[in-house]
């Protein structure tokens, strides 16, 4: 590497002194290690994105369908349900796969919490199915943002 550094100096016409010089390669290296890593982060990170949604496609042509649109099917549920208030719900994609992750908030103490939440994955994947003929939703993630009961 110095090598290369010396041969790029003398090709500038530049000469510095060896502090200066090993200083210079030091803040390169630096450099291109933090490009390395910024580029293995944004590669290799597992972290879903947020998108906009749904792509169904047929032999007839695309239907596009906005993740506002299932965000509004699921609240529209939320009336079947006693004692769970649905604060909103986002939809992520990972490679081919759609999640949805739901942000509920516990309004009540006279229930019986895991199978309430399967209730509520069995009513959203009908009514995703049913309603708007969307099957490529792969898992529904509950998170529990609050609990308002008086014990």
């Amino acid at each position: 590497m110095e090598a290369y550094m010396q041969e790029l100096l003398n090709e500038i016409g530049y000469y510095l002194p060896g502090f200066q010089r090993g200083f210079i390669i030091g803040v390169i290296v630096i450099f291109i290690v933090l490009i390395i890593l910024k580029l293995l982060i944004i590669f290799l990170n597992p972290r879903r994105r947020k998108c906009s949604g749904v792509d169904i496609t047929d032999n007839n042509g695309a239907l596009f369908i906005s993740s506002t649109a299932i965000s509004d099917l699921i609240s529209a549920l939320e009336c079947e349900f006693d004692g769970i208030k649905f604060h909103k719900s986002i939809l992520y994609k990972r490679k081919s796969k759609y999640n949805i992750k739901l942000v509920a908030e516990l309004e009540t103490k006279d229930v019986n919490f895991p199978d309430l939440i399967s209730t509520i994955r069995d009513s959203i994947f009908s009514a995703l199915d049913k309603n708007l003929g969307i099957t490529c939703i792969s898992k529904i993630d509950i998170f529990l943002r609050r609990v308002n009961s008086k014990y």
